[in-house]
């Protein structure tokens, strides 16, 4: 419609200048026959078609240069290494027989008991009796005596234990969780604010049309 506008409104003043036109022409033509003179040519104007630049302005805007996210952080768990005892043989009882224990010492043996003999005696022709206490007759012998009776002992034998590594926990497996905002910036940003027309722009000193 803005183009329309500028079309009619040069029509119009083109109709207005030719339906003047007409009769001077003829008038003076006429008036020309009878010997006058023409007056001044009929006023031209020239138009050319334009258009206007668009027109903008500089705003400053908020922008996303990041938006918001996040992330799980995951930790193994970890591992350590204890040693630990392992029975490789476990305690056991043994018995021994000891045999009895001899040794040879001195005995005394009797040979002759302690007693008293009588005997008969004769002096001067009288008749005695005597007694005669003897003491015990002993003789001096080895002999091989009986010092500990035999037994039977039991031996204890402790377990054999070996030690070897075993991993442990030393820390469980976790995990957590890292959010980071969103990240903005300001930018100097062109917004349009009237766009171009196309316009009917009066020509001075151009071309004749």
């Amino acid at each position: 419609m803005s183009m329309m506008r500028p079309f009619a409104w040069i029509a119009a003043l083109l109709g207005l200048a030719t339906a003047a036109a007409a009769p001077a022409a003829a008038d003076g033509y006429h008036h020309a026959a009878k010997g006058y003179v023409h007056g001044p040519p009929a006023s031209r104007a020239c138009y050319k078609k334009v258009r206007t630049p668009d027109v903008y302005r500089t705003v400053r805007v908020k922008v996303l240069v990041r938006p918001a996210a996040c992330r799980t952080l995951y930790s193994p768990a970890r591992y350590g290494v204890t040693q630990r005892p392992v029975v490789v043989e476990p305690e056991r009882v043994i018995y021994q027989n000891d045999p009895a224990v001899y040794r040879r010492v001195a005995v005394s043996e009797l040979v002759r008991p302690a007693g008293s003999v009588w005997t008969r005696s004769h002096w001067m022709g009288d008749s005695y009796l005597c007694r005669e206490d003897r003491p015990a007759l002993y003789r001096e012998r080895s002999a091989r005596v009986m010092v500990a009776p035999p037994s039977v002992r039991a031996a204890v034998l402790p377990a054999r234990v070996r030690m070897v590594d075993q991993p442990v926990l030393v820390q469980q497996a976790s995990s957590h969780q890292i959010c980071e905002p969103p990240v903005y910036q300001w930018v100097d940003q062109r917004e349009l604010v009237e766009p171009g027309r196309v316009i009917w722009q009066p020509v001075a000193g151009g071309p004749p049309c």
